[in-house]
């Protein structure tokens, strides 16, 4: 099926418009392409209010900022650690909210790395990761929680399999 889009007259299948339940058809009047293009134009144009909407969606969202701040140094490394050694007091500052907030992983992790040091524990990276038993471990995973009589009880695991 096909359909013209109102804003630049060409006719285009049906899946190059997005959704709009509000319609008749179920679909937007203009393209995907125009959308684009409008909305890019308005951000352009409006710099402080697109600033402001993002920031209420942003603040509406919490779950997805940590996400999305690591996919940005995933993707831009170099740019990350430039930020990041540029304003190291930012990064204490979140280092120490962050052991604030979760005292008793941090301890779990010290008491791991201490008995990695001490040689009553074999470093991660010396296993297959115990998930996939394909990939290299790199870390541990403390599967029984971060209780002190827990802290001991790790497995290894690759980075791929830590982070689901």
């Amino acid at each position: 099926m096909e359909k013209e889009c109102t804003n630049c007259g060409q006719v285009k299948n049906i899946n190059e418009f997005g959704k709009d339940r509000h319609r008749k058809d179920g679909l937007n009047s203009y393209c995907k392409i125009c959308v684009n293009d409008i909305s890019r134009k308005w951000a352009q144009d409006n710099p402080e209010k697109r600033r402001a909407s993002v920031k209420k969606w942003d603040d509406a969202h919490p779950e997805n900022n940590r996400r999305k701040a690591l996919a940005y140094y995933h993707r831009h490394p170099e740019k990350a650690n430039k930020w990041l050694k540029e304003h190291p007091e930012k990064r204490l500052e979140v280092t120490h909210k962050t052991r604030a907030k979760f005292p008793e992983k941090y301890k779990a992790r010290s008491v791991v790395n201490n008995a990695i040091l001490m040689g009553k524990l074999q470093p991660a990276k010396s296993f297959i990761c115990h998930n996939c038993n394909v990939n290299q471990a790199s870390q541990y995973h403390h599967w029984h929680g971060y209780k002190p009589e827990h802290w001991l009880d790790v497995i290894p695991l690759c980075p791929a399999c830590h982070k689901d």
